[in-house]
């Protein structure tokens, strides 16, 4: 009996800091996107759209699957803000949040219809990193709905992208 209150006040602790944590990093990009905003409030540059796109997508991926209708009204922001100026990166990543917000809310076939998009784009802009990330992410939406076959294709096609890439560490 004791060991299951200790692990209930175990679990309700982790949980609870969690979600502190995450509402303390949503407040932060809050107060970092509303001086940035206050600081550039005539400046209509490309340059100050595509940061505040950024900063709306960084809000986005902090509510995450906590508050999904709060992401995607930030990541649909960003969204906007990246078609208007041409920020094929801004739309790529607004892309990419959208669809593991779908995937979250059990959105399958429109989260990886999403995420193809965004895949699309990446390749564009020769980012083999960001596609394996997506690759990786269809593969976690087939394996959970018990489309295994599907999945370890998407997988290979991410761990292919991941050896592809031009980057080094070191």
């Amino acid at each position: 009996m004791i060991k299951r209150i200790c692990i209930l006040l175990f679990c309700t602790f982790f949980c609870t800091s969690s979600l502190w944590s995450q509402k303390s990093k949503v407040d932060s990009l809050k107060v970092i996107l509303e001086k940035y905003e206050s600081d550039n409030e005539f400046n209509t540059n490309k340059l100050a759209d595509s940061t505040r796109a950024n900063l709306l997508i960084k809000i986005g991926s902090a509510y995450g699957f906590h508050q999904p209708s709060e992401a995607v009204s930030y990541v649909k922001k960003a969204l906007e803000i990246s078609k208007k100026i041409g920020h094929k990166r801004g739309i790529a990543n607004a892309k990419f949040q959208i669809g593991r917000i779908q995937s979250d809310n059990k959105q399958t076939n429109k989260s990886i219809q999403t995420t193809y998009e965004a895949i699309a784009l990446y390749r564009e802009l020769g980012d083999s990193l960001k596609i394996a990330d997506c690759y990786n992410n269809i593969g976690v939406i087939y394996a959970t709905t018990g489309n295994y076959v599907w999945a370890v294709a998407e997988l290979f096609k991410a761990i292919k992208s991941f050896q592809g890439r031009k980057r080094r560490f070191g």
